[in-house]
């Protein structure tokens, strides 16, 4: 299903006119009865509803999106308007009720309704739309767009379609006089509006991976400061290593995890596993004999495999003797997995860094080049030539696809 999107010229009782016309196309006003002194333009959104929701966010992103490559995005723009021999060039993305102008070469608007943007014609579709002359196109004749500074007389738009299938928005060129492109120029056009997505694309998702890299290092400060303050399980033994105390995280986890209860007074090696015992014991002979020693390690716990943060310290009396050894246990596995998460963000931007700096030279010089070449060519391409930017574009594509799929680590 879709819905209609109403445009009334002239705008006069524009809610009865809008109520006659839903009754008639009902079935509910007969033909006769139906008699509408104005021009209505109907056009049926195509696109189902919850591709609608997730094309209109997508674009409200991109036209949100803070980019480094701004100059870049300009020079594709003014380009296109030199290619096609046209005042105006856009790269627009068209929101839920509104097409915003997100890069704009000829004209100081930066918004229409959408319910008047040609664009929003080019997004139902895949290729090239070009209207050579919008005073004969019974969708457009009334359009107001065709009137006042940006007097739209010839329209050409390709769709920018993001890797998910959804069109955004179009890379356009508008005429003040009726005109025909060429079919080399809605080529270039097309190779152009695909070199705008992949800019955006890029730059969204390194935006993402900063985002996740740093929420990420946010997490691992908040662990690492809950577990030294926080949950630790606690002991204090004598010097002959039996119980003196225990907390209630460490009889919980003796009980829950191995089943044993554990007492004061009782040995602390009936509780120890053949795993850690040779470790623990070693690491409280040392305590005793005053060094204070913090290390972690992963135990295995029946099925359970637990980082832990360990810490044994010597106790004193009033007169500096050692009279017990205190020993906590922090469950850092959470901060572990954190960290190893920082790693592979910091991994996956050294990647792309050197993706950058490297891998993706060669199809921007050679795109660079060519249109180095076309412009020298009064912007008259060969067929060979176009294929040669056609092979450079689709390439640099492949590249940044590399780049986002280490974003999706």
């Amino acid at each position: 299903m879709g819905n209609f999107c109403w445009s009334v010229y002239p705008r006069t009782n524009h809610s009865s006119i809008v109520k006659q016309t839903q009754k008639y196309l009902l079935g509910t006003r007969a033909k006769s009865e139906w008699q509408p002194n104005c021009v209505i333009t109907i056009t049926y959104r195509l696109m189902k509803n919850d591709n609608e929701k997730d094309r209109s966010l997508a674009a409200e992103r991109f036209m949100s999106l803070q980019t480094s490559r701004e100059e870049e995005l300009k020079e594709i723009v003014t380009f296109a308007s030199v290619l096609c021999g046209t005042p105006i060039a856009l790269i627009t993305m068209v929101g839920e009720d509104t097409q915003h102008f997100r890069i704009s070469f000829g004209t100081s608007l930066e918004e229409t309704p959408r319910a008047h943007a040609f664009c929003d014609h080019t997004i139902q579709q895949d290729g090239v739309m070009m209207i050579s002359d919008t005073g004969k196109d019974d969708r457009f004749v009334e359009n107001p767009l065709r009137k006042g500074e940006i007097n739209v007389q010839f329209y050409a738009g390709a769709p920018l379609k993001t890797k998910d299938g959804l069109n955004v928005g179009s890379l356009c060129v508008i005429g003040h006089q009726p005109q025909i492109l060429e079919p080399q120029q809605q080529q270039m056009l097309s190779i152009l509006a695909k070199q705008v997505v992949s800019i955006f694309e890029l730059e969204y998702s390194m935006k993402l991976l900063q985002e996740q890299y740093q929420q990420a290092r946010e997490n691992a400060l908040k662990l690492q400061t809950f577990s030294e303050s926080s949950g630790a399980c606690q002991l204090l033994l004598d010097r002959n290593l039996n119980i003196i105390h225990f907390n209630k995280p460490l009889s919980d986890f003796m009980t829950d995890i191995h089943g044993m209860k554990m007492t004061s007074g009782a040995p602390i090696e009936n509780y120890l596993g053949p795993d850690f015992k040779s470790e623990f014991l070693e690491n409280v002979k040392r305590a005793g004999l005053g060094e204070h020693i913090k290390n972690e390690n992963q135990l295995q716990h029946n099925d359970l495999k637990i980082w832990w943060q360990f810490n044994y310290a010597p106790v004193y009396n009033t007169d500096h003797e050692i009279v017990a050894i205190a020993y906590s246990a922090w469950n850092i596995s959470e901060l572990k997995n954190s960290q190893e998460e920082i790693i592979k963000r910091e991994q996956a931007l050294q990647t792309i860094a050197y993706m950058q700096s490297h891998e993706l030279r060669k199809p921007v010089s050679s795109i660079m080049g060519l249109m180095s070449i076309f412009k020298a060519n009064q912007y008259l391409a060969s067929k060979e030539e176009l294929m040669m930017l056609e092979r450079a574009v689709d390439e640099l594509e492949e590249k940044i696809q590399d780049m986002i799929t280490h974003v999706n680590i």
